[in-house]
């Protein structure tokens, strides 16, 4: 047998699946008791730089390319994801739902160099790519002083 935590639904966790996430708890409760790490668990998220661009990479199985909304703002790159509980004709009563449903986001704040005009997403085998080219570097340039006369 497995020690086990409940969650606000009432339904139990095993401890050994938040055995990397120690203050889930508290996320929860600052959340109005919704699951806040469901993101951090389900959607897992890599971010690397590149000379020229930023590289998110996101997996997202099972979630359809229609149900993910990506938008940039003030340096930020929101990745929001929906998926719909399957609708049966019959109630069922779960033994155990370990499958996650419902909307979740993800916001990641990129360096000012990042180019919002210049963003790219693809998703392939389960994992989303967003590339973020980066802006040129701006160069110094020299003042001409010129006569009044």
């Amino acid at each position: 047998m497995l020690p086990a935590l409940r969650t606000v639904s009432g339904s139990v966790l095993p401890s050994l699946l938040l055995e990397d996430w120690p203050f889930e708890q508290v996320v929860r409760n600052l959340n109005g008791g919704s699951n806040g790490a469901t993101h951090l668990k389900f959607f897992p998220l890599d971010v690397a730089e590149y000379s020229d661009r930023y590289t998110l990479q996101m997996e997202v199985a099972g979630i359809r390319r229609e149900n993910i909304d990506i938008s940039f703002e003030d340096n930020s790159l929101s990745i929001q994801i929906e998926r719909k509980a399957p609708s049966t004709q019959e109630e069922a009563k779960y033994l155990h739902r370990g499958r996650w449903f419902g909307s979740t986001i993800r916001t990641v704040s990129l360096p000012e160099a990042a180019s919002g005009e210049e963003i790219e997403a693809h998703l392939k085998d389960g994992v989303l790519t967003i590339e973020v080219k980066k802006q040129p570097e701006r160069q110094a340039r020299k003042i001409e002083i010129k006569d009044l006369n």
